[in-house]
């Protein structure tokens, strides 16, 4: 009997700090997402300085679609939004409806993000609200980690992440400064070819790359030990405009277990002529700032050029324990 009390007590001290914590965000995020703005996307929240999410992460993503639900926003779902215009288009084509603001597609107003950071036993969680119009509203809140109970705030090879996510900046700052003209849309897919931040060992690894003009292409993996490996595609030309799903029909990649859980990249490098693509090697150790020299590189090997074009774009996503629900 006395054990039943310790267990229910236990289950009912849970719900209470959840109720606290869930209180919480949605007083937070009321700060910033305005009351006019009805529909809100929502970027996976990531520990500070870096891109790396960890096991808090879907946690608290849960938390504040929760959140924007009490405060009476939508979510924005850009997969079911094409769902929901393709099931529309078909019953317009039938006559089974005629009324076309059915087919309006609603579009967000602002988009949220959120970082946390652990430190001393507590988590601090900053939020940025952005609307598309450019302007961003701020706020931040901290609660104990007593109060969230068994849950990883860190990735595992959190250092390495904050080494790459930096080198990633520089890099682009470069690029920028240099105005690459080639334009790549990337971005990671599970099964059903939704948009995904957070892999698990043996998933089958999909991808979408999109340029917005005729390219070759490399793409470099880094995996959460440091490892620089290079995918195999058997061919890398792209047609501007038309997207891809890698890996090629006959080729698989899989998540493997390194035995390190935590932050990993794939970083595509597109030019106009092949040549000036980067050197592949089998595998190498990556060191602080290998993609920003060979970002440099790129660009001296097309400078000075009218013909020749450059671009680069990431693709981070988190290796977690376990299984995908």
């Amino acid at each position: 009997m006395k054990k039943f009390i310790s267990v229910l007590f236990t289950v009912l001290l849970f719900r209470c700090y959840a109720d606290d914590f869930q209180g919480i965000i949605s007083k937070t995020i009321s700060k910033v997402v305005p009351n006019t703005d009805k529909i809100v996307t929502i970027k996976l929240p990531v520990y500070a300085e870096t891109s790396a999410a960890s096991e808090f992460s879907p946690y608290l993503k849960n938390s504040i679609e929760v959140a924007l639900t009490d405060l009476d926003k939508e979510i924005f779902d850009l997969k079911l939004n094409e769902l929901s215009e393709s099931f529309i288009a078909d019953l317009n084509d039938s006559g089974y409806i005629s009324d076309k603001n059915w087919a309006k597609q609603k579009m967000p107003d602002g988009e949220l993000q959120a970082e946390f950071l652990e430190l001393n036993n507590k988590v601090t969680i900053s939020f940025a609200y952005k609307k598309f119009a450019g302007n961003i509203k701020k706020a931040q809140c901290s609660i104990s980690t007593k109060d969230l109970p068994g849950l990883t705030y860190k990735p595992e090879n959190l250092e390495l992440a904050k080494t790459i996510y930096k080198d990633i900046e520089t890099a682009k700052t470069e690029a920028k400064k240099n105005s690459l003209p080639i334009k790549i849309e990337a971005r990671m897919l599970n099964i059903d070819g939704n948009k995904v931040d957070i892999l698990y060992p043996n998933d089958d690894i999909k991808f979408k790359v999109c340029t917005d003009c005729d390219s070759y292409i490399a793409i470099m993996g880094i995996d959460s030990t440091g490892t620089e490996y290079w995918l195999e595609i058997n061919d890398n030309f792209m047609q501007a405009g038309i997207p891809r799903i890698f890996p090629d029909a006959d080729i698989k990649y899989i998540v493997k277990n390194d035995g390190i859980f935590g932050q990993e990249y794939l970083y595509i490098f597109a030019a106009s002529f092949k040549e000036d693509l980067p050197q592949e090697n089998i595998e190498t150790v990556y060191t602080s700032n290998n993609i920003t020299k060979r970002v440099r590189a790129g660009i001296m090997s097309v400078r000075n050029s009218n013909n020749r074009a450059m671009g680069y774009i990431e693709i981070p996503y988190t290796i977690l324990k376990g299984e995908k629900e």
